[in-house]
């Protein structure tokens, strides 16, 4: 599909798989001759969609969990709602399907590797369990983290982007950053864990490797 839509990606329209959206940011008659490159390049290509799985001319799109729109990117209401009523984990293996659950959504979550630390260090080889007052504290955290259903803006490369990093013993963490008109708002935030040798590093020595890591 990337090869048959080459020249169009990243400009008209996105792909993954066998799944394409066509984004215009002008009018619908605009759209309208967009959609048709697009659709032109599929027939050549001998390839065909099926009606009932298509939208068109619309303001707003679910894809893979995200919710789309001309603002820029939530979590999808329903996936949300699945991590806020999760029960707390009673073992490892609900507590592995919480972490990937809130997890498809840590882009979203400013410093998610360390508000979920409590609990992820319950789901390394070798640890008793034991659930108490922190991973309490942090399983009601990324719940509430998801809550407001956080806006991603969508990047635009004709202007510039803001990078802000930083980093303690127990993790690195990064904040892309874009001011559009309306101050600063977030593209996508990161973060990690730091290994036993990084968290041995000085404070600066952290501070290099969380821009280095960002970058």
């Amino acid at each position: 599909m990337d090869a048959t839509l080459r020249g169009l990606t990243w400009q008209t329209c996105l792909v993954y798989l066998d799944d394409v959206i066509v984004f215009s940011k002008g009018d619908m008659g605009r759209h309208v001759v967009e959609l048709a490159a697009v659709m032109e390049r599929l027939a050549n290509a001998g390839l065909s969609l099926k009606v009932s799985k298509c939208s068109f001319a619309t303001e707003r799109l679910e894809y893979l969990g995200h919710e789309l729109d001309a603002d820029g990117v939530r979590p999808m209401p329903s996936l949300v709602h699945s991590v806020q009523e999760f029960p707390v984990p009673t073992d490892v293996t609900e507590l592995k399907r919480f972490v990937h659950m809130a997890g498809y959504y840590r882009r979203f979550v400013p410093d998610f590797a360390r508000k979920a630390a409590p609990m992820t260090k319950l789901l390394r080889k070798g640890v008793v369990w034991r659930w108490a007052e922190p991973q309490q504290h942090a399983f009601e955290c990324l719940k509430e983290a998801h809550t407001s259903r956080p806006l991603l803006v969508y990047p635009d490369f004709s202007r510039p982007f803001k990078l802000v990093t930083d980093a303690s013993k127990v993790g690195l963490r990064a904040a892309l950053t874009q001011d559009q008109g309306q101050g600063e708002q977030p593209v996508a935030y990161a973060s990690k864990i730091n290994s036993p040798t990084v968290a041995k590093y000085s404070i600066t020595d952290l501070e290099c490797a969380a821009a280095v890591w960002a970058v």
